[in-house]
């Protein structure tokens, strides 16, 4: 069976460092300590024996530090690149030289998903080159690959941070055949982290629900080669 990886991205929770925009709304040690709690979740909900997970960490702190925050038994590596755009290319290329042939790579700031989605973006894998989740506010939440194919030109000359993220990577996608999932959003707000808090307290997760309609982009058509 092919092997199969959930890359998570990951900052140190410092205070001013992580969740600026929500800081500035509630301020920034709490926001810090809200990001933490969602890592832990994140990595309690995403945890499989079906895939791998691995932790790519910005290397502004060393791994100790993480391990002494999310855990000694996770496998932990420092993102190298000198933009998010090089950081990413290299978390997939050097998951694929561990031999994975599907990679999916997310960030740590993304709420209610589950073992059920992670498993269905896989198997989407199987017969797309390239799978990627459009995120409300522009960007995306998750993106993947099979091993093999050439995703060079997929992460550069983005503007990242902006609202055309998401638009600009399917335009240097091209050459690929690309399967979109559905929309979803991540907490960089007040506003994204009440939603949050509302789904938590019912229990619904990423597979139980979909967003209301009004927050629907129409990016969720499958893209053929």
């Amino acid at each position: 069976m092919c092997k199969k990886l959930l890359i998570l991205f990951l900052k140190y929770p410092e205070a001013g460092k992580v969740k600026t925009r929500l800081g500035q709304q509630m301020g920034y040690a709490r926001a810090a300590r809200i990001y933490e709690e969602m890592v832990t979740h994140q990595m309690a909900d995403l945890t499989s024996d079906s895939y791998d997970l691995a932790l790519y960490v910005d290397d502004r702190h060393d791994i100790a530090s993480y391990k002494e925050k999310f855990g000694e038994n996770r496998r932990y590596f420092y993102q190298r690149g000198r933009n998010l755009g090089e950081r990413m290319a290299r978390a997939m290329e050097h998951a694929f030289l561990l031999g994975y042939g599907r990679v999916m790579l997310m960030g740590s700031d993304v709420p209610l998903l589950d073992v059920v989605a992670v498993n269905s973006f896989f198997e989407h894998l199987l017969t797309a080159d390239m799978v990627i989740g459009p995120a409300m506010d522009g960007g995306y939440y998750m993106i993947g690959f099979q091993n093999g194919i050439d995703i060079s030109p997929v992460f550069k000359n983005i503007a990242w941070s902006t609202a055309n993220v998401f638009e600009s990577t399917m335009a240097r996608s091209g050459h690929l055949n690309v399967r979109v999932e559905k929309i979803w959003f991540d907490v960089d707000t007040l506003g994204d982290f009440k939603i949050y808090q509302q789904q938590l307290k019912t229990g619904n997760t990423f597979s139980t629900i979909d967003l209301p309609g009004k927050w629907d982009r129409g990016k969720n058509d499958k893209k053929q080669e």
